[in-house]
């Protein structure tokens, strides 16, 4: 599991480790954190298995959706042909990833795909919704917030 941080979308300051965090929601919940770990997990949840939901229905319908960050369209990743199938539910993608590619780790995850789509920010700037954090619960309004930026520094 790597290490992930980002800048805050309401303050534009880095999230460092240990620091609070609100992982605002598509459908206007938010997830909170009093300490962020660093790894992509806010408010017991991980990140970017989040995103990778938030985003399959449409993903799922456009093959093309570029991800300007890594050059490529998301019909060009080995995943893409399961994660859009409608007939496997969303908790059953990465089992059914590693049943058919058997060099796939047992670990292998929903949250890989979250990766592939959102890591760079040019990719998760381009999805319908992105990864939103912000420092204060006032400015958690979704519709409002610009997408999340990794911070360089890792929030060290």
């Amino acid at each position: 599991m790597g290490c992930y941080s980002w800048i805050y979308s309401d303050t534009k300051k880095p999230m460092m480790i240990g620091s609070p965090g609100i992982l605002v929601l598509p459908d206007g919940g938010i997830l909170e954190s009093k300490r962020y770990g660093g790894y992509g997990i806010l408010g017991g949840a991980d990140l970017f298995e989040l995103v990778m939901k938030w985003n399959r229905p449409y993903l799922s319908v456009h093959p093309k959706h570029f991800l300007p960050g890594v050059q490529k369209a998301v019909s060009e990743y080995f995943w893409y042909t399961v994660y859009s199938d409608p007939s496997i539910p969303t908790d059953r993608v990465a089992e059914k990833l590693r049943e058919e590619n058997k060099r796939l780790s047992d670990d292998y995850g929903l949250r890989e795909i979250g990766i592939n789509i959102a890591c760079e920010d040019a990719d998760n700037q381009s999805l319908p919704f992105p990864i939103k954090i912000c420092r204060y619960k006032e400015n958690a309004d979704y519709k409002r917030l610009p997408p999340s930026i990794m911070d360089p520094g890792q929030g060290l």
